[in-house]
């Protein structure tokens, strides 16, 4: 096993200055830095020549009577006349080409070439697809040239027909090797491929536009479910994906600067709105701006452009410092110190820690000088302001992510995911969810700001590890703590490997750490009326009703089926790969030892109450 300090290097902990003058004075671990705020202003981009803004891609913006401008910080350029019905236009990034989704009826994909910066000519149809209905369809290009459309149903509908390209997501390669992506579409606004994460985006207008995270070979409903609910009368949910977010519009993930809007889907609906389309179990969740917008869409820097009318605005971020951009820059790292972290660092361990697929953690607590912590009557621990959490995911022996969880004011944390570099020198800011290559061929999910928020939450304590059921008494720790704690009272959780240990504490600790941060009262976690807490009784839990959600093919299931794994639905999410998987985010492999703990607790159960 390795040492504390080996798993601990680069370990980097943060303490923020709080906000008052009289909090302020108080030492400082490291260079302090703001809460993110958020301030947004339009600032003046173009006007369009004549009719209105239909659409905005990479620095282009399309007008309504099919002519197609370049955007410059004063005035516009006239790219391209597209024609009459034009559906929907993305340009490539650097603007290379431009391609076009266009048709009354009989569909076009077409492909301009760029002449130069600004100017596109030279159409060439790529295929045409017969029968569409009368509204909808989107396009996009990834950076690898892959085109995603994304096309409106016929009448009748042949959306669930796999002999038909209407009302799919098509993936095209080679400008014409055209493969269904997924079916169940009805009239989509707009498809966005997240080049950064590799996730594809469909904003699909039914009776309420919703917004789909689009896998391979997956239906969305249509005509059988529209949004989350049945069309059909007794149509089963476990056939069809349910929408991410049950509204939704033409828009985009962004990856530009725009620190409140980082890694989140934003679209326009009267005014701007930007959705986080990832989260542990329940619905994303909205932010809406004062800001007037009917059209969204990307600069030719990755900026926030909204139209409104025919004038064209760019967005700013005019708030507060942001967050450094590296570890070292934040004060924190010691490169003296053989761990890096400073002195009065409590570095601890978790008894039955949160599954990180595989990864190694090291993590650590600082609180303010001067300051301690309380245990709470469940065991939670209160941290003063000022207190930062940190936590490094070690994959294969090579540090991955630092992540940073700050309060800045009383119940007010804020998560920061910092990546390292290969050489392990330094790690950078993670603006917005991120998935990228670490060691061994392996991938791994950064997290935005607003993940953390999903599971860092008031009902579940906001800082999850930090409990006195977590951590095995230390003398590091117990300096932090008002007073050791009280074993008698809190016990340590059982690892679900844990040697002598029951079967039934060994699962129910694990589900505690695992998912109870969601599912517990007062925190909402989808459709699943769950209490997973360790200390709720079993039949206050949930655990013993029928799905709410889908069947998973099973007849007649349970939750848990005592006596019976292979039946309950509880196991087969923690081993399933695709939408079903439980939790949601950031885990991509499943924790054999942990969902073996759980299956041998419901094997042996003689009832359920």
């Amino acid at each position: 096993m390795k040492s504390r300090a080996a798993l601990l290097a680069g370990v980097v902990v943060l303490a923020v200055a709080p906000a008052c003058k009289e909090e302020e004075e108080k030492p400082k671990v490291c260079k302090a830095f703001d809460q993110p705020t958020v301030k947004l202003e339009l600032e003046f981009s173009s006007l369009l020549p004549a009719s209105t803004v239909a659409r905005i891609s990479n620095g282009f913006a399309l007008a309504a009577d099919g002519k197609l401008y370049a955007l410059k910080p004063i005035g516009t350029t006239l790219a391209a006349d597209l024609g009459a019905n034009v559906r929907d236009v993305v340009v490539a990034k650097g603007a290379a080409r431009a391609f076009v989704l266009r048709g009354a009826t009989n569909l076009e994909v077409v492909r301009y070439e760029g002449r130069d910066a600004t100017t596109f000519d030279a159409p060439a149809v790529l295929f045409t697809i017969d029968g569409a209905g009368p509204t909808g369809g989107a396009i996009d290009v990834a950076d690898d040239g892959t085109i995603w459309i994304a096309t409106p149903d016929a009448d009748p509908s042949a959306a669930q027909d796999g002999a038909s390209r209407l009302g799919k997501v098509l993936k095209v390669t080679g400008d014409s090797n055209v493969e269904i992506w997924a079916r169940g579409f009805k009239s989509p606004v707009t498809i966005d491929f997240d080049d950064a994460t590799g996730d594809l985006w469909v904003a699909d207008k039914g009776q309420d536009t919703e917004l789909d995270r689009v896998l391979q070979g997956k239906s969305y409903g249509w005509p059988i479910r529209d949004g989350n609910k049945c069309v059909t009368p007794g149509c089963l949910i476990g056939d069809h994906v349910d929408p991410t977010f049950a509204k939704g519009g033409q828009g985009f993930v962004h990856r530009g600067t725009i620190a409140p809007f980082a890694g989140q889907y934003v679209f326009a609906d009267g005014e701007l709105v930007s959705v986080s389309p990832y989260g542990p179990t329940g619905p994303a969740s909205e932010v809406r701006r004062a800001l007037k917008s009917t059209v969204v869409g990307s600069g030719a820097d990755g900026e926030v452009l909204v139209a409104s009318g025919a004038e064209i605005s760019k967005v700013i971020d005019r708030g507060n410092t942001p967050p450094p951009k590296s570890l070292l820059e934040t004060g924190c790292f010691d490169p003296s110190v053989s761990d890096g972290t400073p002195k009065n660092a409590a570095a601890y361990d978790i008894a039955s820690p949160l599954w990180s697929d595989g990864a190694t953690k090291a993590r650590a607590v600082v609180v303010p000088d001067g300051e301690k912590a309380k245990v709470g009557s469940d065991g939670d621990m209160r941290f003063p302001v000022g207190t930062g959490a940190i936590k490094t995911f070690i994959v294969d022996g090579k540090k991955g992510e630092t992540r940073l969880l700050i309060q800045h004011r009383i119940d007010n944390w804020v998560g920061y995911s910092y990546a390292w570099k290969d050489d392990g020198s330094d790690a950078e800011l993670v603006s917005g969810s991120l998935v990228k290559p670490i060691a061994n061929g392996k991938t791994w999910y950064y997290p935005s700001t607003t993940d953390c928020t999903a599971c860092h939450t008031a009902t579940a304590g906001f800082t999850l590890g930090l409990d006195a059921r977590q951590i095995p008494n230390t003398e590091a720790i117990d300096q932090k703590l008002d007073a050791p704690i009280n074993r008698a009272e809190f016990p340590l959780f059982a690892g679900p490997d844990a040697a002598g240990a029951t079967a039934e504490a060994k699962a129910r600790a694990y589900l505690h750490s695992n998912c109870a941060g969601c599912h517990r009262p007062g925190s909402f976690a989808g459709g699943a009326d769950l209490d997973l807490r360790a200390e709720t009784p079993l039949a206050n839990t949930g655990l013993c009703a029928p799905p709410q959600l889908s069947t998973l093919g099973l007849v007649a299931p349970s939750i848990i089926a005592p006596g019976a794994p292979e039946k309950s639905i509880l196991p087969l999410r923690m081993r399933a790969l695709d939408e079903t998987r439980m939790p949601k985010l950031a885990t991509r492999v499943v924790d054999d030892v942990g969902v073996a703990a759980v299956e041998a607790w419901i094997r042996e159960l003689t009832s359920c109450p």
